[in-house]
């Protein structure tokens, strides 16, 4: 082969590279990289200010980027608020229906109740006794599902939340402050109160009244107006009293 032939099979390219040596960037030059990632030779006068102005606009895309983030954690922490509250929500209607509810049917059970304390379990009344107690179980089991329970009030201390006191009563055996009847049930729903008891509260021992003395300034029991004692002697007072007695024919 020739070496005319050698030049024929050269490539374009290859004559294309060829033309002029490549040339690396003078001093005070940079590369920059277009749109399109083309390099490209950029005359940079002083290579100081450009890193200081790179980190500067650097600083500041991180600001943004912080304050982005910042937004973004808030927005989910109103989120997860708003989940919590619309839960708490729909509980709490939940339980004011169910009370609702609960409200109206606790006056027949009371009703239940006053009939029991009437009844008394002998041989004539006994099977109407443990029917209405039955009714009473059965009633009050319907109502542990939603979470009702009794409050149990005598013998414990009063408490304002739970209990409602009607009247205080002075006790010798029960100390001030305690709970001696239970006078009407009352009952929860879970943690919520939906009827206080209606108690009677010991007020402690009865205070004994100290005897009644007379005025010092009264008039004499056993004399009369003209300041006779008793046996028809003249009661002395101020100065006549203190130096005794006036003795007859002086």
């Amino acid at each position: 082969m020739t070496e005319q032939d050698n030049r024929n099979s050269e490539s374009p390219a290859a004559v294309a590279g060829m033309g002029t040596p490549s040339e690396s960037p003078a001093d005070g030059d940079a590369i920059r990289i277009d749109e399109e990632g083309c390099a490209e030779d950029v005359e940079v006068s002083d290579p100081v200010a450009t890193v200081e102005a790179l980190t500067a606009a650097l600083d500041a895309k991180s600001a943004e980027l912080a304050q982005e983030k910042e937004k973004y954690l808030r927005a989910l922490a109103d989120m997860d608020n708003l989940r919590k509250r619309c839960r708490r929500d729909v509980e709490d209607a939940r339980i004011r229906g169910i009370g609702m509810v609960l409200e109206e049917l606790l006056p027949a059970l009371d009703s239940i109740d006053l009939a029991l304390s009437a009844i008394v379990p002998d041989e004539t009344c006994q099977a109407i006794y443990d029917g209405m107690m039955m009714v009473r179980r059965q009633f009050l089991s319907a109502t542990e599902r939603f979470e009702m329970k009794p409050i149990d009030a005598a013998g414990r201390k009063f408490d304002p939340a739970l209990h409602e006191a009607v009247s205080y009563v002075p006790s010798t055996d029960v100390e001030a402050g305690m709970v001696i009847k239970d006078l009407r049930c009352g009952y929860t729903l879970g943690e919520r109160l939906l009827r206080a008891t209606m108690v009677q509260v010991s007020s402690g021992p009865p205070v004994s009244k100290a005897p009644e003395m007379p005025p010092p300034d009264a008039a004499p029991v056993d004399g009369s107006d003209d300041g006779t004692v008793g046996n028809g002697e003249v009661q002395g007072s101020g100065a006549g009293a203190q130096d005794g007695e006036v003795k007859d024919g002086e």
